[in-house]
């Protein structure tokens, strides 16, 4: 096997198991009808690029030629089509994913303000009533400095 050879079977094999990994990565049914178009355009790219390579091992440049540049160039950009379906798919979950996100954060952080809030009203009105207790607490000091102490009723202390 050449270089070429290797590196293209290499090729070959890693699509294959990206593409069956991404199989039990993308499990949604619209995911998994791209990926299915995206696996059948790979296989038929892969069945008519060894019918050209096995044209080109034999020699024959016109039919190499003729498949790689109209059939197997057609397969390939209808390859290139379905990945690019999937791609924008996903970047659409993404865009849905990170706006709803965004909208959890900042309901969040509208929630967090209202409990702050809350909690600065009642720092204050809390304030207020220990204000007034300590108010008249004091008043009520004063008034028994002020009034007299009385003597028990019977006229006579002990």
């Amino acid at each position: 096997m050449h270089c070429r050879d290797s590196a293209r079977h290499w090729s070959a094999t890693v699509l294959r198991r990206n593409l069956e990994q991404a199989a039990h990565i993308f499990t949604l049914p619209r995911e998994q009808s791209l990926l299915s178009g995206l696996r059948s355009g790979f296989d038929r790219f892969m069945a008519l690029d060894a019918v050209a390579y096995r044209a080109l091992q034999t020699g024959n440049a016109q039919r190499t030629k003729a498949i790689l540049l109209g059939p197997e160039l057609v397969r390939f950009e209808a390859m290139a089509a379905a990945a690019e379906r999937l791609a924008t798919h996903e970047a659409a979950l993404a865009g849905s994913a990170s706006r709803a996100f965004d909208d959890a954060r900042d309901t969040a952080r509208r929630r967090m303000i209202a409990v702050a809030l809350g909690a600065a009203l009642v720092i204050v009105l809390l304030l207020f009533a220990a204000n007034d207790v300590a108010r008249m607490a004091l008043e009520g000091e004063r008034r028994t400095r002020q009034t007299p102490a009385r003597e028990p009723e019977g006229g006579q202390g002990v």
